[in-house]
């Protein structure tokens, strides 16, 4: 499997996404949505053609695992909370 090096991405000025490599054997890495409050957040993961990878629905505040089958390559993480969509590019090599 393809291994992801940590990253951090400021989706606002109040809000960061930390994607942190984890496991490169699983595919599986620890996103965490910081914000000032806790909030509900859809997570949404595309390829770089826009096809759906993984969707599901998280907290701010919170460590959530994601484990990914796919190919290394570009994909972008969407969060949608009550405040907003944000996307962060995800590159896996």
């Amino acid at each position: 499997m393809a291994q992801m090096k940590p990253v951090a991405v400021v989706w606002r000025y109040d809000t960061v996404a930390i994607f942190d490599q984890g496991d490169s054997t699983t595919g599986t890495f620890t996103l965490s949505l910081s914000s000032p409050t806790t909030l509900s957040a859809d997570i949404i993961v595309t390829n770089i053609i826009g096809q759906k990878i993984k969707e599901f629905t998280t907290t701010t505040n919170k460590q959530t695992e994601i484990t990914l089958d796919s190919p290394p390559g570009i994909y972008f993480v969407t969060s949608v909370t009550n405040e907003g969509r944000q996307t962060a590019k995800l590159i896996i090599e």
